[in-house]
Parts: C-alpha cells; structure tokens; sequence
C-alpha cells in the first residue's frame, strides 16, 4: 500500500553491501495493483526506481482509460453503428451466396476429381472427394463472398454521398444531353419532314408523267393485243390449219389424261399378281409404267384424232351444219307429231273430239 501511494518505507540498519544488492526480478502479472495488494511486504525499491513504474503505471492507465473513452465512444457513434450494420449485412449476403456457390462448386469439381481413383477405391474417393470439395468450396466462397460484401458495404456506406452525388450529376448530364438532343432531333426532323415533302412533290409529279405515259403504252399495247388475239382466233376459227391445229391440242390433252388414268389402272392391277413375291413393290411400279404408257398413247391418240376431227369437220361444215338442221327440223317435227298425238289420245279419254 505504501508503493501504491508512492511512499517508500524507511530504511534502517542497512549497511552499503545490503543497498547496494540488485533488487530481486517482479514476474509480470496480468495487473499490477492486484499483484501489489497480494504482496504483504513490497520488494525495496529506491526512491527513483519506484517513480519510474509509478509513470509507467499511470500512463498505461491514462492509455488504457483513453482507448476505453476512445472505443465507447466511437461504438456509441450513430455512423459508427451504421456503418458496421452495413458492412455486416454485405459480409452475411454475400457470404451465404458464396458460400452456397462454393459448396455446389467444390461438390462438382470434388467429384469429378474423385472419378480417377474410384475403381480403386470402390468408389469411395467419389463421395470424399465431393465432401473435400464442398468443404473447400464453403470455405472459399463465404470467405470470398464476406471479404467482396463487406468491402462493398463498407463502401456503399462510407462513400454514399459521393455516390449520390455521382448519380445526380449523371441525370443532370443525361437531362441536359437529352435536351440538347431533342432539340437537335427536331430541328433535324423539321429539316427532313421539308426535305421529305419535296422529295414527295418531285416524285409525284414524276408519277404522274410516268403514269400518263404508262397508260398511253398500256392502252397501245392492250389494243395490239386485242388485235392479235383476235387474229388468233379469226385464224383458230376460220382456217382449216387453225382449227386442225386447236382440235389437235385439244385432243391431245383429253388423250394424254385419259391414258394416263387408265394406263395407271391396268399397269396397277397387273402389278397385283405378282404383289405377293415382290412384297408388294409390283403394284406401284406397274402402276408408274402403266401411267406412262397410257399417257404416251392416249396423248399421240388424242392428237391425230383431234387433229383428223378438226380437219374433217372445217372441210365439211357445210354439209355437217346442213345434216344438223335437217335432223333439227326432223326432231321438232317428229315432237310435233308427238305432241299432236297425245292430244288426240287425250281428247278421246274425255270424250271430246280433236
């Protein structure tokens, strides 16, 4: 207690050997005041030596009070506080995510490395080496993840006004710059709606030239068509080549139908007999030439026939068209005759004469 309050007891009888003995080595203890309310009879120190370790004392005392002042009232601090709530919630979410990205990484890649031993080890070293890996894997990632979140929630925080700052002066750029833009947008579109307007003017009056001019071709073209066409039937219909030629294309036509239908029902139905060995491959083959065939005949048929029809019937039409009327006239005569006798037959049923 006396070394506490700095005083030293007095020292009697001590001879120049004793004072001058080194005093003995204190083990450091953790703290000091309690080591010397332990200690019933202090060590003899001298007077010099004892202020030196009061000093000392007081000013790891003045330290440690100031860092204690100095940590409270930084805890105590409301950005302090936020601060940390931010940087801690950055570290807990994007340690979870990394962690749980480094698990299913580490599990894959685990196995996958796991795969190379596994018919020596009956496939154990699959399953351990996924343990390995998704241990790994969480270490790595949450690690990764916390040190990348807090970072970033420190940053977010600690730089917030900056960063606002940032964004203000962005939209105020981008306000300007879309201002600037859109006049410029409009003074170009004006200048394109004129450009567009005349380019529209020219252009129709172009139109309307070409169209004129379209119409006075078309209309000469149209009529010189006409005129053609009407050639090509005056020649179709009134020249034997004409006539010949048309029944000849037309018979040909008829004909080239006609054989194929058929052709293609004789050939598959000849092709029925032989199904049975060629697994059935005779009917369409059959069919096929058959097709052909008939088409080849019925068309070359159809062509002399039609043609030889179309002759005969230009160089005789007189007599044809005579032959039609008097049939015309025996028909309505013989349906007068017939008419006339029902009548009677009628008229006698009811006892009246004809």
């Amino acid at each position: 207690q006396a070394f506490q309050f700095g005083t030293i007891p007095e020292v009697q009888d001590m001879d120049a050997d004793s004072q001058l003995k080194p005093v003995p080595a204190v083990k450091p203890i953790k703290r000091l005041e309690e080591a010397l309310e332990k200690s019933s009879q202090p060590p003899l120190r001298t007077r010099e030596g004892t202020s030196k370790v009061m000093e000392k004392v007081e000013q790891f005392r003045k330290s440690a009070q100031d860092m204690k002042t100095l940590v409270v009232t930084r805890v105590k601090e409301p950005e302090f506080q936020k601060l940390t709530i931010s940087t801690s919630s950055g570290v807990i979410v994007l340690g979870a995510a990394g962690g749980a990205f480094g698990v299913a990484t580490g599990v894959v890649v685990g196995s996958v490395a796991g795969l190379a031993p596994a018919l020596a080890t009956f496939g154990l070293s699959i399953p351990a080496g996924a343990m390995c890996g998704g241990v790994a894997g969480l270490l790595v990632g949450s690690t990764a993840g916390g040190t990348a979140g807090g970072a970033g929630g420190f940053c977010l925080y600690k730089y917030r006004v900056q960063i606002k700052d940032g964004f203000v002066q962005v939209k105020v750029k981008a306000h300007t710059f879309a201002a600037d833009g859109y006049g410029k947008a409009k003074g170009a579109a004006l200048s394109a709606k004129l450009a567009i307007q005349n380019k529209a003017t020219q252009a129709r009056e172009k139109a309307e030239v070409t169209i004129a001019l379209a119409k006075e071709k078309t209309g000469a073209a149209a009529a010189l068509a006409k005129a053609k066409a009407g050639e090509v039937f005056t020649m179709t219909t009134s020249t034997r080549t004409g006539v010949s030629s048309a029944m000849a294309v037309l018979g040909g036509t008829v004909g080239t139908t006609a054989g194929g239908i058929c052709g293609a029902l004789a050939g598959g139905a000849f092709g029925v007999v032989p199904a049975v060995f060629t697994f059935g491959l005779s009917i369409p083959v059959g069919a096929g030439i058959g097709l052909m065939a008939g088409a080849t005949t019925g068309g070359g048929a159809g062509v002399v026939g039609g043609g030889a029809i179309g002759f005969a019937g230009f160089t005789y039409r007189d007599e044809i068209k005579r032959s039609a009327e008097y049939l015309r006239r025996k028909s309505m005569d013989s349906a007068e005759q017939v008419k006339k006798s029902v009548k009677s037959l009628v008229g006698a049923g009811t006892g009246e004469t004809a």
